[in-house]
C-alpha cells in the first residue's frame, strides 16, 4: 500500500516538476514572469481518479496475498515430492502471470492519470497566461497556488 503511494507521488511529482511555459517570449514585454505553483500531494490527495486507483491496486494486491496463501495449503498438502514441485512451478508461473497483468495495468492507469493532471496544469497555466507552474515543494517563496484551479479542471 506504501509503495503504492510512493509510486503514485512519484509520478505525479513528476508531472508537477515539468514546468509548464505559457508564451515565455510573449512575458518578456511585462516586468515580470507570472508564475504559480501546484501542491502535488493536495492533488493526489483530492483527485479522484488517484484514490480509485490506490483502493482498486490494494483489492488486486489483497486478492494476490489469498491467492498466494491458497497455493500454499495446496502446496503444503501434496505428499508426493514430484507433485509437489510441479504444483510449486504451476503456481509460481500463475503468480508471476497475475503480478504482471497487475503491474502492466497499473502502469497504463498511472499515465492516464499524469496526462490528465498535465492537461489540468496547462489549462490553468494557459487560461490565466502563467509563464512558469512549479511544484509547490520546490518553491521557497512566491507564486500563485493554483491546486484548487486544477482540481476544479480535474473533476
Amino acid at each position: 500500500m506504501k509503495s503504492v503511494r510512493n509510486l503514485v507521488l512519484a509520478l505525479i511529482l513528476i508531472c508537477g516538476i515539468t514546468v509548464t511555459f505559457n508564451g515565455l517570449a510573449s512575458s518578456s514585454a511585462t516586468n515580470g514572469l507570472n508564475i504559480a505553483v501546484v501542491d502535488v500531494q493536495e492533488l493526489v490527495k483530492n483527485y479522484g481518479k488517484v484514490n480509485i486507483l490506490k483502493e482498486k491496486q490494494t483489492a488486486k494486491l489483497t486478492d494476490l496475498q489469498k491467492f498466494v496463501e491458497n497455493a500454499r495449503k495446496n502446496i503444503a498438502a501434496e505428499k508426493d515430492t514430484i507433485k509437489k514441485k510441479l504444483l510449486e512451478d504451476k503456481y509460481n508461473k500463475e503468480l508471476q502471470t497475475k503480478k504482471n497483468t497487475i503491474d502492466t495495468e497499473y502502469q497504463k492507469q498511472l499515465v492516464e492519470i499524469n496526462k490528465s493532471v498535465e492537461k489540468a496544469i496547462n489549462t490553468v497555466a494557459q487560461a490565466n497566461k502563467y509563464d512558469l507552474v512549479l511544484t509547490k515543494n520546490s518553491v521557497l517563496y512566491g507564486g500563485k497556488n493554483v491546486t484548487k484551479d486544477v482540481l476544479k479542471v480535474l473533476k
